[in-house]
This record gives structure tokens, C-alpha cells and sequence, in this order.
């Protein structure tokens, strides 16, 4: 079985990508309730306060 990988597919696995980094690291909401922020996409914490 071959699979052909054309570039609208490599574009609909970065819109993916993306779409999952948003959501996992969304970092403008958790701001505005001024909480610690874990990414588990890149392991890097941070805090912020407003």
C-alpha cells in the first residue's frame, strides 16, 4: 500500500499541529484567570499575573 503525501495533506497536519497547540497551550485564557500555566507540549511552566 502506498500513500501518496501531496502538500495539501502535509497542510492539513500542520492545521492540526496548530490546532492542538492552541488548545493545550493556551496561554491567553489561563492568563486572564492569572493561574500557572503548564505547556506539556514543550514542558516549559510558566507564571504570570495581571
Amino acid at each position: 500500500m502506498i500513500i501518496n503525501i501531496t502538500n495539501a495533506s502535509r497542510g492539513t497536519a500542520n492545521a492540526w499541529h496548530f490546532y492542538y497547540a492552541l488548545v493545550l497551550c493556551d496561554y491567553g485564557v489561563m492568563r486572564k484567570v492569572s493561574s500557572s500555566v503548564v505547556c506539556p507540549l514543550s514542558g516549559r511552566y510558566k507564571l504570570w499575573r495581571l
